[in-house]
């Protein structure tokens, strides 16, 4: 039951940013909020790459196995975005279903040196995804035009 509650939060965070990219318009994709800070376009992009990333990580990925991922698909279109992160959203949704309750309790280890269970992980990625989504949403909402979509159910 705890992992159905934590995807479905994975879940509405997930269909609020594809709300928030039917919205956004061009000229908003290059806002950056300082020199250092990711675009508009760049967080969508990592929005919609972080599912599948963490749950690699999560897999206990190489440093250069997620260079790898993220270099090879970080020039999505808006429409690939939405794709992305239905996608990765469908395949860890199944992942954990499938888990069994002492999979879920394994500690599995990143590429640099942090060790949590697969659940603890699932925690993590709820917690990676709300965060960027709230980075996003005050971006737009400083810098352009509130997207007035409603974050939480």
């Amino acid at each position: 039951m705890y992992v159905q509650a934590a995807l479905h939060q994975l879940q509405i965070a997930i269909r609020t940013i594809v709300q928030i990219l039917d919205k956004v318009k061009d000229e908003d994709l290059d806002l950056r909020p300082a020199p250092t800070k990711r675009s508009v376009y760049e967080l969508f992009s990592h929005l919609s790459l972080l599912t599948q990333a963490d749950f690699f990580i999560l897999n206990e990925a190489t440093k250069d196995e997620i260079t790898m991922y993220y270099e090879a698909n970080e020039k999505l279109t808006i429409k690939e975005m939405q794709l992305a992160l239905f996608d990765s959203y469908n395949r860890l949704s199944h992942a954990f279903s499938t888990y069994s309750e002492e999979e879920l309790q394994e500690v599995t280890t990143s590429y640099w040196g942090v060790s949590y269970t697969r659940f603890e992980w699932l925690i993590q990625i709820v917690a990676h995804m709300y965060h960027h989504r709230g980075q996003l949403h005050i971006l737009l909402c400083e810098y352009s035009t509130d997207p007035q979509i409603k974050l939480f159910e």
